[in-house]
């Protein structure tokens, strides 16, 4: 890893901004793999209501370090899957903040977002990207969270 060694009178280019930016991430990603590993770090409960599944604001880690943040109750849309999946959080990124034409974007934006999958993402190292926050099954009444399924928890 590398980072700038600023000195007097130094000219900075974005190049310069941008290592000091990736230096100080790869470090944050590095430190919570090593000493949090990966999964839930506190909140991010699954609810499900009559069309829709809710998941309380929390953190978690994914598989790379990554931090991912839900900063208020989400709510997603029911599954269609036959009989059981797994809903999943990752970290998304957008641009936003345009200026100029053509736009330049001028920030990026850190989010959440939801997913159903079949299979649980792995357990095994290196972490996946998503995280496991529930697991979902179907049943006569409706779909329900399935209380015997456990969470992968950060240290």
């Amino acid at each position: 890893m590398k980072r700038v060694r600023y000195f007097p009178g130094q000219l900075l280019s974005a190049a310069d901004f941008e290592t000091e930016q990736s230096y100080l991430r790869a470090k944050r990603r590095l430190h919570n793999r090593w000493l949090h590993g990966w999964g839930v770090v506190g909140g991010l409960t699954v609810s499900v209501g009559r069309s829709e599944v809710v998941v309380a604001p929390g953190l978690a880690l994914d598989g790379l370090g990554n931090e991912i943040g839900v900063c208020e109750p989400t709510r997603w849309p029911l599954p269609t899957a036959p009989k059981a999946c797994y809903l999943t959080v990752a970290l998304a990124e957008r641009e936003t903040d345009p200026v100029g034409d053509p736009a330049i974007f001028t920030r990026i934006e850190e989010g959440a977002v939801l997913a159903y999958e079949g299979r649980e993402p792995p357990r095994t190292s290196p972490g996946p990207t998503r995280v496991a926050l529930a697991r979902l099954v179907r049943s006569r009444r409706g779909w329900r969270v399935d209380s015997r399924y456990r969470t992968r928890r950060a240290r």
